[in-house]
């Protein structure tokens, strides 16, 4: 009985295991914008958390503590998309596409 529970538990574990290897593989996501340089990325990317992070220190002035990382990568997606970014999956780095440095998980499907 014993081994026939430590099977079932080993099955488990590596069912589990292999679905969160398939479910987190994939091409990466890019930031894009047509006919913009790494100079132009930089600059949005620079000018956003800049922006963000003011805005962030007035909030935690003058409201009291928030979850900041979270908030924070909410505004920075809204303002790289109000600067026209998309955020799109690619299988390889087209021209036009950058990666962010910051986590940017957040701005699959905001962007």
């Amino acid at each position: 009985m014993r081994i026939k529970r430590l099977k079932h538990v080993w099955f488990m574990t590596v069912l589990l295991s292999s679905g969160m290897f398939f479910f987190s593989c994939g091409p990466p996501y890019y930031f894009l914008k047509p006919n913009t340089t790494s100079h132009d990325f930089l600059k949005d990317e620079y000018e956003c958390s800049r922006e963000v992070s003011q805005y962030m220190y007035n909030i935690q002035l003058y409201e009291g503590g928030s979850d900041y990382d979270k908030v924070f990568q909410e505004q920075w997606c809204e303002c790289m998309g109000i600067k026209n970014w998309k955020y799109q999956q690619s299988k390889t780095p087209c021209k036009g596409c950058f990666k962010a440095d910051r986590t940017d998980s957040d701005c699959k499907g905001k962007l």
